[in-house]
């Protein structure tokens, strides 16, 4: 069956809880605008009672990146509002009425027919450009019929159907789920913005303070268009957050079909690191999206990024190891240690965990210590 990637864009996504401030927790969010307020000097530390560590958040789009962001508010701050959900609701709709049209057009392209009843529906479905939360809060019951659609839930019951990238990380999610969020009450869960997919546009700052020192965490877009906005949030920089998907290495960009996703984000992380305005930052790399990679490796073979790979088929660890090393390779300083984790951004506990480790580091760093130019991977 040939790949079902839809084309809509979603026109709610802009709206994050990022706009809002929120106090408690030890921290305060913020939306400043990179170099604003404050100026940080040295190596990302200013005045105050332990200095401000700034973090900034780098990958390609559809990474991570910005799930990380949301779990960190939750873990260092009181999390989201009751007004700061309701502003994810037409996101998560969007979500859901994107994935439906996958399926649609999954089920169109292997030549499964819909149920009379829904054929029209389905037709308009397919037909929409752009879809906009608005244009369809009147249309849950054609919504929730559609996805009932025997057609539609062989679909979704396909192992191997080939949805966008957007909807495919979080679709086994929504399938659960879809019944829930299509009713007029609707009230989205800590869960539903977690497994969200909102692309980041403009830049989104925390602040919180863990052990008297003050963190900012930056969030950038990772998508080509956001790309020239990264270098304006280099200035007095503690670290860098560079996040990539190891389930990615099979998948192509939206923006140009002809390009891996591994391969992009390898020349990414090669220019950063590589940045020599950025000698004395913390680079961390996150491996993420390990528990999607564990099932994909088992089907997808590696060789489909990096055709020199001779490991076993199959073989998660191998695997790993391989594409952990082709990151590690691309750190041309010797004098840089490097330092391995995974990561599951959609997991809390796994997210703290990291950033714990990431913490202890990027404080002795801050601080003077004695590894403060160590580059380390997460």
């Amino acid at each position: 069956m040939g790949s079902c990637v839809g084309t809509t864009k979603s026109k709610g996504q802009s709206n994050t809880p990022s706009n809002h401030g929120t106090q408690g927790g030890g921290g305060v969010a913020t939306t400043q605008a990179p170099g604003g307020g404050g100026g940080a000097q040295g190596d990302g530390v200013i005045s105050g009672s332990k200095g401000e560590i700034k973090m900034l958040l780098l990958g390609a789009g559809e990474s991570g990146k910005s799930t990380i962001w949301k779990q960190m508010k939750l873990i260092h701050l009181e999390g989201f509002t009751e007004d700061d959900l309701q502003l994810f609701k037409p996101g998560i709709v969007e979500n859901v009425v994107q994935l439906l049209q996958g399926l649609c057009l999954c089920a169109k392209e292997n030549g499964d027919e819909l149920q009379d009843a829904n054929k029209e529906f389905g037709a308009f479905l397919l037909t929409a450009e752009t879809v906009v939360y608005n244009d369809f809060t009147d249309k849950y019951p054609q919504l929730f019929s559609l996805w009932q659609d025997p057609a539609i839930q062989e679909r979704a019951n396909d192992p191997e159907v080939k949805l966008s990238l957007v909807l495919l990380d979080s679709a086994p999610y929504w399938y659960k789920n879809i019944e829930r969020v299509l009713t007029e009450d609707y009230q989205p869960s800590i869960k539903d913005i977690i497994k969200s997919r909102t692309k980041t546009t403009g830049v989104q700052e925390i602040v919180f303070e863990i052990d008297g020192h003050r963190f900012k965490l930056t969030d950038v877009g990772g998508q080509r268009s956001e790309r020239k906005k990264w270098i304006a949030c280099f200035q007095n920089l503690t670290a860098i957050l560079f996040v990539v998907a190891l389930s990615e290495y099979d998948q192509t960009l939206n923006e140009e079909a002809s390009t891996n996703r591994m391969t992009e984000s390898m020349k990414l992380f090669k220019g950063v690191v590589g940045n020599d305005a950025l000698h004395h930052v913390s680079m961390i790399l996150f491996l993420n999206k390990e528990d999607l990679f564990s099932e994909k490796i088992k089907r997808s073979d590696l060789r489909k990024c990096f055709p020199d790979y001779n490991g076993p088929v199959g073989d998660k660890e191998a695997a790993f190891e391989y594409i952990k090393n082709q990151f590690i390779a691309l750190n041309s300083n010797p004098n840089r240690k490097i330092y391995t984790q995974v990561t599951v951004a959609t997991d809390i506990d796994n997210i703290r965990g990291a950033m714990d480790t990431v913490k202890d580091i990027v404080i002795e760093h801050a601080t003077g210590g004695k590894q403060k130019n160590l580059y380390f991977v997460l």
